[in-house]
């Protein structure tokens, strides 16, 4: 999404102010999960909502997955990246809670290939901003 479109997305939602919306997103062959703000050069900016982006499920990493660890430091608002599995999101809704769970196939070539869950996290009621469950 262009820059400008998504800042129009995050003023609409700041602006609306619904309960706890949770954006899930893709594909930019990384899972990320993130606190989405009006203003991210702002560390003390309110948090809006939660994005959980999913990776690709078969194509291969980008090639910036090597400067992954620096993208992560340089931005306090994403909670979570990897780039070194292909996979999805798994997520479900229930008792007030968003549960998403960023899942990681061992290989992509074979069908069989047994997936494991990289990492969890919860959206809860009241509390903006996805935490590790």
């Amino acid at each position: 999404m262009p820059a400008a479109a998504r800042h129009r997305f995050l003023e609409s939602i700041a602006s609306r102010r619904p309960a706890n919306p949770v954006v899930i997103s893709g594909d930019v062959h990384m899972h990320f999960v993130a606190d989405l703000t009006l203003d991210f050069d702002d560390p003390k900016a309110p948090v809006i909502a939660s994005e959980f982006v999913g990776t690709s499920i078969t194509s291969p990493p980008g090639g910036w997955v090597k400067n992954l660890p620096a993208v992560l430091a340089g931005n306090p608002h994403l909670k979570y990246g990897r780039g070194d599995r292909r996979g999805y999101v798994r997520a479900s809704i229930a008792g007030g809670r968003f549960h998403a769970e960023l899942v990681g196939v061992e290989t992509v070539r074979s069908p069989e290939s047994p997936a494991e869950v990289l990492a969890r996290f919860v959206v809860e009621n009241g509390k903006p901003g996805p935490q590790k469950a």
